[in-house]
């Protein structure tokens, strides 16, 4: 988990560029880019307020499939804004989970329905860093009316004392499962490479969120406990996430679901 830290004189600002129709890039024979817009026009959604050590910053913001006047997005450590006119307004809220707290590191997906998806790091006693059981798991909370609203949520890699960070989430087209990675550290920002490691895990729901698979370790081999980022995507019927360790950039296809 990365988080940001400003001084109370500094404006943090979070901007969309507003893209309509042509956000989707038509297959069709003949298509140009003479089509696409020339310019754009940056919205403020969100300052930081005087006295504000968290942002909003590291912001995650998704698009409906069905409906790309609606867009949501997400800001550490808990805030949550919706648009439904392509971006030009935004309305916001403050995300919770009374199961498994919020604590940053937002990633937001639309599924093929129109439904959202914002997934975050736990903070189930709700004290922060002075708990032990701080990211002891990945929360996935879910959104069908647009992003206004998210239910309580669901969770996958419960496996305390082992902390669960920077999660990631895809969704599948021809299934609708979704599909959630993230790196699982031994023992967070340690430097005892003999002892503690990271591993990149996944799970799946096939349920559209409601439960989610056991984890399971997709990595070769283990990284290093300073940090990982890892980047679920799509090709066909493979899973291919990405992510850095010792060894560099690392891409590894699973036929995972």
């Amino acid at each position: 988990m990365t988080i940001s830290f400003f001084s109370q004189k500094l404006l943090l600002t979070t901007g969309i560029a507003i893209l309509f129709s042509s956000c989707a890039i038509s297959q069709k024979k003949g298509t140009t880019t003479d089509s696409y817009p020339k310019t754009f026009e940056n919205i403020l959604i969100a300052a930081a307020a005087k006295g504000d050590g968290h942002g909003p910053c590291e912001p995650s913001i998704a698009i409906s499939p069905t409906n790309t006047q609606n867009v949501a997005a997400g800001a550490i450590l808990d805030r949550y804004y919706w648009s439904e006119d392509g971006g030009r307004t935004w309305k916001n809220g403050k995300l919770i989970s009374k199961s498994s707290g919020v604590y940053g590191d937002p990633v937001l997906i639309a599924d093929w329905k129109g439904n959202f998806y914002y997934t975050h790091l736990s903070n189930p006693e709700g004290k922060g860093w002075g708990s032990e059981k701080l990211l002891d798991r990945i929360v996935i909370q879910k959104s069908t009316d647009g992003g206004k609203t998210y239910d309580d949520g669901a969770w996958c890699g419960l496996r305390h004392p082992k902390d669960q960070d920077k999660p990631w989430l895809c969704a599948d087209p021809a299934t609708g499962n979704i599909a959630c990675t993230w790196t699982e550290f031994d023992k967070y920002s340690s430097k005892d490479l003999e002892k503690d490691h990271s591993r990149i895990l996944f799970s799946q729901s096939t349920d559209a969120g409601k439960t989610w698979s056991e984890a399971l370790a997709i990595n070769q081999f283990d990284g290093n406990c300073p940090g990982q980022r890892r980047h679920p995507g799509r090709r066909r019927a493979r899973l291919w996430p990405q992510w850095r360790n010792l060894c560099g950039l690392v891409l590894q296809g699973k036929n995972l679901v």
